[in-house]
């Protein structure tokens, strides 16, 4: 025990007391001895004097002095501790995650600002599950209450799904207990962080992944197939070279290298756009690029007889783009604006229009190329706005859309310091819009 830890025991200040009081006496007694002539008054008097003079100082410097100190201490210690929890405060609330203590009967006890604005003010002292019965979490609630029971910490992911939505909902929980001595949990801090997005991150990451083995495959398929078509078309053009040939072999050969001839370039575009590469932006026209997509897709266009309608002027400036990037993004639009027209217009008719017209606009003091897709479909629905350019979400029927497209096609024109939007009225038209730098 320290000097300072003795001055403050209480069994040290009695003794002391007494001792001091001892002494007084004593030293009064001897005094009055050696001088008996002394009167009553005077040997009160002198009582007193001695008991000021001895006590007073002893007091201060053995008992009072050492008291202030400890005080002037403990207020110090108690100001640090003030500014510690002050400062964790200040952490716990400025964190994003949702932060909860419970006691063991899985009352909360502490929340800090991300829950309280989760769940609304009044959550100390309610129960987890009533605090969050509107959340409807009855997974979270049996997790929570087993990692109690069986006294293990633990930490694991939820899969939510909320008012009835097809979008996925994850939380990912650590769950970490405080424990009494006989071994029970006293507190638990439980830790909500939603990783929705990062979850969706990571499931684009893999599906752009799959997509580029994809574009592997379909080069190498492309490779296989046009090693056998030019041999058809070698051969189509030696026998048409023969002579004696009647006039309707010689119109059966002609189809053959038409037909052929074009198999060729469309191998030649699936090669063109599948392949991966790193390249540089580089000058180039809008109109070439919409015309190089058209002959990937003109054909099924043709057969499902959508009009086409491409209104760009020759003289419009160039930008600079990837083009394999630029014609994903378009092949895209062109196949989302196809699957809405066929919906609303299964068979032929005169408003199964697309319409592709690009113009040159200002921006913000800038000028930009503006290439708009319109198509006469049925329109985005107005609940589903602020979701259209979201990783994973699309409208379309299950196994007929990733939610992929929207979201890596405004992500590419975006990397070219562009702008993907749209215009729509449900029922009557929708409008995707691109603006790029030139």
């Amino acid at each position: 025990m320290s000097n300072l830890s003795l001055f403050r025991s209480p069994l040290f200040i009695i003794i002391f007391t007494a001792l001091s009081i001892l002494l007084c006496e004593i030293m009064v007694m001897l005094l009055i001895s050696y001088m008996p002539s002394f009167s009553p008054r005077l040997i009160s008097l002198t009582d007193i004097i001695s008991h000021v003079v001895i006590l007073v100082p002893s007091f201060y410097f053995f008992l009072f002095r050492p008291l202030l100190y400890h005080i002037k201490e403990r207020n110090s210690a108690v100001l640090e501790l003030q500014k510690s929890e002050e400062k964790l405060a200040w952490i716990m609330n400025s964190l994003t995650d949702f932060i909860f203590v419970v006691d063991d009967r899985m009352n909360i006890i502490w929340a800090n600002k991300a829950a309280f604005d989760l769940l609304g003010k009044n959550l100390i002292g309610k129960s987890l599950e009533t605090a969050f019965e509107f959340k409807r979490w009855p997974s979270f609630h049996d997790k929570v209450r087993t990692c109690l029971v069986s006294c293990k910490r633990n930490e694991f992911e939820l899969k939510i799904e909320e008012n009835n939505e097809t979008s996925m909902f994850l939380l990912g929980i650590s769950f970490v207990a405080a424990w009494k001595k006989d071994g029970s949990p006293a507190s638990a801090i439980i830790v909500l962080r939603d990783i929705t997005e990062t979850k969706k991150l990571q499931e684009e990451s893999f599906r752009a992944h799959q997509l580029a083995s994809i574009g592997e495959l379909a080069a190498g398929v492309a490779h296989e197939i046009n090693n056998p078509i030019n041999g058809i078309i070698n051969c189509a053009q030696m026998l048409l070279d023969e002579n004696g040939l009647n006039n309707d072999r010689i119109e059966i050969l002609h189809r053959i290298i038409t037909a052929g001839h074009r198999i060729a370039t469309i191998v030649g575009n699936l090669l063109s756009f599948a392949r991966k590469r790193e390249e540089e932006l580089d000058w180039t026209s809008v109109k070439q690029l919409v015309s190089e997509v058209l002959k990937l897709v003109g054909t099924q266009l043709l057969k499902e007889k959508i009009d086409v309608k491409i209104i760009i002027p020759d003289d419009i400036p160039r930008i600079r783009a990837r083009e394999y990037q630029i014609q994903q993004v378009f092949l895209n639009l062109i196949s989302n604006a196809r699957y809405a027209l066929n919906k609303k217009y299964p068979n032929t008719n005169e408003k199964k229009a697309l319409e592709i017209k690009g113009e040159l606009v200002k921006r913000n003091d800038n000028q930009c190329v503006k290439i708009t897709f319109s198509d006469n479909g049925n329109g985005i629905p107005v609940d589903i706005w602020n979701r259209v350019f979201d990783p994973f979400f699309t409208s379309k029927s299950t196994g007929e859309g990733t939610g992929l497209g929207l979201s890596i096609s405004r992500s590419i024109i975006k990397n070219h310091a562009g702008k993907l939007y749209f215009e729509t009225l449900e029922g009557e038209f929708t409008k995707m819009i691109i603006e790029l730098p030139v």
